[in-house]
């Protein structure tokens, strides 16, 4: 019921495309009267048609992760676990691989799904949990962890004197954390439009050049503060 492609790569580097998927289709119980055209319809999937008869020592990087997920899927099982599928991979094979995950996903299959690329989650994920330590820490969909963080959006300061004043900021309500370390200030807002003139005011008394970005609130963002991975750190 369960398939796996794990993070280290889990091929026979002798055999080629096909040869592989049929080998891991007899180990699954796949009937040969199925796995040829199980194997036709996934070389498909993961664009090695024509690379079905190579041996797999030859393929690059993203070629073998793409036959790797294939693998996992010979045998249709109902829960697939992917570890890192898109680890050490070229951004063409990253964006077919998760487009292909996105299809098992939204054609109703159960996956669970790990990863260290935080926009890999926000894609895909319809619920999201954060592991720290081994320990998980947050569990829920991505709206409900980002509304339970108290802000929507982050200012972003770069160049602003070290010792700049930003008490009247806060006295302003609606901030919920500020962050400063390596000449950046990172304001965590509710609504940023209602600090833009109070900063504007700061900004023009720097002599210095400064730049300022407004982004809504990440995932990545969450992560960090959840695990104390803090940018002072």
């Amino acid at each position: 019921m369960i398939g796996i492609a794990p993070q280290e790569i889990s091929l026979y580097p002798k055999l080629t495309a096909a040869e592989n998927l049929r080998f891991f289709g007899r180990i699954y119980g796949v009937k040969d009267a199925e796995l040829g055209k199980r194997i036709d319809e996934l070389l498909s999937l993961v664009g090695l048609d024509a690379h079905r008869d190579d041996q797999v020592d030859i393929f690059s990087g993203g070629m073998k992760r793409r036959l790797n997920l294939a693998v996992s899927l010979v045998h249709r099982p109902k829960l697939i676990l992917l570890d890192e599928p898109t680890a050490g991979v070229d951004p063409q094979s990253r964006e077919q691989i998760l487009r292909i995950i996105g299809g098992l996903r939204d054609d109703g299959n159960a996956i669970l799904y790990t990863t260290h690329y935080m926009e890999e989650a926000e894609r895909l994920c319809d619920r999201l949990g954060i592991l720290s330590e081994g320990k998980l820490i947050a569990v829920g969909t991505l709206d409900e962890l980002l509304s339970g963080f108290g802000c929507a959006e982050i200012i972003e300061l770069r160049g602003l004197p070290a010792g700049i004043d930003l008490a009247g900021m806060q006295a302003l309500g609606g901030v919920s954390r500020v962050e400063r370390g390596d000449g950046i200030v990172r304001l965590y807002v509710k609504r940023a439009a209602d600090f833009l003139w109070p900063l504007q005011k700061i900004i023009s008394r720097s002599d210095q050049n400064v730049r300022l970005k407004i982004a809504p609130l990440s995932l990545e963002n969450l992560f960090l503060q959840l695990t104390g991975r803090e940018l002072r750190d």
